[in-house]
């Protein structure tokens, strides 16, 4: 009940006895629904990444290996930095700028984004998404991995 109403996180034990008992695997425990049609409500999301008074990283379809997608909803506080590790070749990063100014950080070149703005990078370098501004900086990223040949 306390997992389900998320006032507690479980630990690996505990997801390896509730897929025992369900006889289910780790992957259908925890994968998107199949649904054609399925409704995620930001009020219902636990931060997947948060520092206090910097940022928050919200994980609104995660990785399925049968989509080759992921989205995440980013909010970045008033000089706030949320620093990011290369995610590997063949990953690219799309990123639609709700409200604020994004700067983004990526090698050594920098990228300013406004509200109503999109860009897109090859996200297989480090990279910084930076909020310089005054106000909170709310941004979705498209992870779409490449397929491979």
């Amino acid at each position: 009940g306390q997992i389900e109403r998320g006032d507690s996180n479980p630990t690996i034990g505990t997801i390896g006895k509730i897929v025992s008992g369900l006889r289910v695997t780790v992957d259908d425990l925890i994968s998107s629904p199949s649904h054609e049609t399925y409704l995620v409500r930001k009020e219902k999301l636990t931060p997947a990444k948060e520092m206090t008074g910097q940022y928050k990283v919200y994980n609104y379809f995660p990785f399925d290996k049968n989509r080759e997608f992921e989205i995440y909803g980013i909010v970045i506080e008033p000089d706030g930095i949320y620093r990011s590790g290369a995610h590997g070749e063949r990953t690219s990063e799309y990123l639609v700028v709700t409200s604020g100014t994004l700067t983004l950080k990526v090698g050594d070149d920098f990228y300013e984004v406004n509200a109503g703005d999109a860009l897109r990078f090859e996200s297989d370098k480090e990279h910084h998404y930076i909020n310089n501004g005054k106000e909170q900086l709310r941004f979705n990223c498209y992870f779409v991995f490449k397929q491979k040949f």
